[in-house]
């Protein structure tokens, strides 16, 4: 049986709840956008650690970012699709 706890308990701060408040609009669960936000600090600390940007004590300051969002939704397709004739049989 693994040793990771089940659950998890924060209390819920003046900040914490700000930030939460903040990241409501995306519809993600409490639960979800902790479990993220970790992931994400986790990320960068790996990576500040990994590139001896910070060392394994230390608490990196993320300074930039870049990101990148879903792509828009197309429109959907209607219409006729007249695609060539691909015959596979040779003319003699």
């Amino acid at each position: 049986m693994s040793k990771t706890p089940r659950q998890l308990a924060a209390r819920i701060d003046e900040g914490l709840a700000k930030n939460i408040e903040t990241l409501a609009p995306t519809g993600l669960s409490q639960s979800e956008i902790v479990k993220r936000s970790v992931a994400l600090f986790a990320e960068v600390y790996k990576v500040a650690v990994d590139n001896k940007v910070a060392a394994p004590d230390e608490i990196p300051t993320l300074i930039a970012f870049q990101f990148r969002l879903p792509p828009p939704p197309q429109p959907p397709r209607t219409g006729v699709l007249r695609l060539p004739d691909l015959s596979l049989t040779r003319e003699s």
